[in-house]
């Protein structure tokens, strides 16, 4: 379906919009994604859709509160001994049901009268009491002691030789006094001073002992595990001089030599480098390149391609080209000169030094191999030594006719004229170019072209330098060249603003404007 696309929104002034219809869709649009507020008409169910912004909203829904018939009903109100005994209620939340019965004597006297009191009624109990019975019946509660409870609980005092002891199993409570008596008796009898001596020592162990327990052997030190240094460790770290770990680089100097100073030019080469088994350079030695080491190195007297540093000899390079040049004349149009068939000269059926490629320009009219020829055809030998055979030649006909000034009836050579002669309109000589006509027509009607968007602006300055405000604006989109319609204004008689409701990309569109 044919449409127009707008970049901008729709006022109508308050007027009616006729015979307009939702856009019909088979199922919802997606992309572009949805914009809040947008509607379509889905063809498949024949219902109307709005986005919400977040879903599709079916504008054709229509809500039809279903009709129940209740079974029974307490309509009109109850009195008397009459009460609801069952209400049913469906899945909706809809009544469909109302029982009812009479209450009956037994009904009423099912209700035991209790009498009831806070606790915060009991008042006057002594101080550290509780409230309970004590007795081994049933009988009326009384404020008990802190000792009848304890009975009650079967827990006794107990004393510093009972705990002491330590074979009671009842439940007994003691005093802070007891519990710490008991504490402290206990442990002076499991703290024993333990004095620490020093045994023999040897020279790779020292034992420590004890006067209540065993002793230990502690040993030397490993690679990987912590001890005692041994003697003969102490001994090593004897015999390490003070500053030790100073390492000193022995003295090699060798002395003058050919690169004691920097080197700008000359031949000089570094000819030998001695080293001693410290890896210190001992000796070094240079001499001055001769022309018979240069040659050696730079002219390959035969002929090696492969080197990327080497020079051939004349000789070399006079082989080299000539089988370059003998391969290249090989298959090649090789221009011979003119042929004149008029007289055929030279005679190429007889030449048998004619070779595949040799080229010949036929200089007049007339025949070879049986075949006409005229002035500018080329003729190109196939093989060796062709003769007259006319399958051994390619004959390429000129078939241009004659250069000649054009005319308005004469084909031939034009001039290109200049935006300038173009623009003047005078000359009836010279060929007008695309170039040419654009800017004639830039002169006479005047038109600017430019892509505008950034991704972020809606707002846009287009100068166009047409120097009027009559001027026709078009805006589409670059890449379909489809219109699209924006809103725009000739803010002067040099520059165009146009503005969109949504930022274009990178170039997403392109303005055209025309002169009036």
């Amino acid at each position: 379906m044919a449409s127009k696309k707008f970049a901008i929104d729709i006022d109508l002034t308050q007027n009616a919009l006729l015979n307009a219809t939702f856009q019909v869709l088979s199922t919802a649009p997606t992309n572009p994604a949805p914009k809040l507020g947008q509607f379509y008409y889905n063809s498949t169910n024949n219902t109307p859709y709005v986005w919400t912004g977040s879903a599709w909203l079916d504008l054709g829904q229509i809500y039809t509160h279903p009709t129940l018939t209740v079974t029974n009903s307490a309509d009109p109100a109850l009195v008397g001994k009459k009460v609801i005994s069952r209400i049913q209620v469906n899945a909706e939340g809809h009544i469909t049901n109302v029982e009812t019965r009479d209450l009956n004597p037994a009904d009423i006297s099912a209700a035991t009268a209790i009498h009831t009191h806070a606790f915060t009624d009991i008042t006057g109990l002594p101080t550290q009491t509780f409230l309970g019975n004590n007795t081994a019946g049933t009988a009326t509660a009384k404020a008990l002691t802190v000792a009848e409870v304890l009975v009650m609980l079967s827990i006794a005092y107990g004393t510093l030789a009972v705990l002491q002891t330590g074979t009671d199993t009842g439940q007994r409570t003691w005093s802070a006094k007891d519990i710490n008596d008991y504490v402290n008796g206990k442990l002076s009898t499991y703290l024993t001073v333990v004095n620490l001596a020093l045994g023999t020592r040897t020279s790779t162990t020292m034992p420590i002992t004890n006067t209540a327990g065993t002793g230990v052997t502690l040993p030397v030190a490993t690679t990987t595990l912590a001890g005692l240094m041994s003697a003969a460790d102490k001994v090593k770290l004897d015999g390490v001089a003070t500053g030790a770990n100073n390492y000193v680089h022995p003295t090699n100097n060798p002395g003058a030599h050919p690169f004691a100073t920097l080197l700008t030019s000359g031949l000089r080469v570094l000819s030998q480098i001695v080293v001693n088994t410290g890896g210190h350079v001992t000796t070094i030695q240079g001499r001055d390149l001769t022309a018979a080491d240069i040659a050696g190195v730079m002219i390959v007297a035969g002929t090696d391609t492969t080197s990327t540093n080497a020079t051939w000899s004349a000789s070399t390079i006079n082989a080299k080209l000539q089988a370059i040049i003998n391969q290249g004349q090989t298959g090649a149009l090789v221009y011979k000169g003119n042929y004149a068939s008029s007289t055929n000269t030279p005679n190429l059926g007889t030449d048998t030094t004619i070779k595949v490629g040799y080229t010949y320009v036929v200089s007049d009219s007339g025949t070879f191999a049986g075949q006409d020829v005229e002035a500018g055809d080329m003729i190109i030998a196939k093989v060796d030594n062709p003769g007259t055979t006319v399958a051994n030649w390619q004959i390429v006909n000129k078939n241009i006719p004659a250069i000649v000034a054009a005319t308005e009836t004469v084909q031939g050579i034009v001039e290109l004229a200049t935006s300038a002669e173009t623009i003047t309109g005078t000359d009836a000589t010279r060929a007008v170019t695309p170039a040419g006509l654009k800017a004639a027509m830039q002169s006479y009607i005047g038109g600017y072209t430019q892509t505008f968007g950034d991704g972020s602006s809606t707002a846009f300055t287009i100068t166009h330098n047409l120097n009027t405000q009559s001027i026709l604006v078009q805006t589409r989109i670059t890449a379909t060249k489809e219109e699209v319609i924006t809103d725009w204004k000739a803010a002067t008689a040099n520059t165009v603003t146009i503005n969109t409701n949504s930022a274009p990309t990178t170039a997403q569109y392109e303005v055209l404007i025309t002169k009036i």
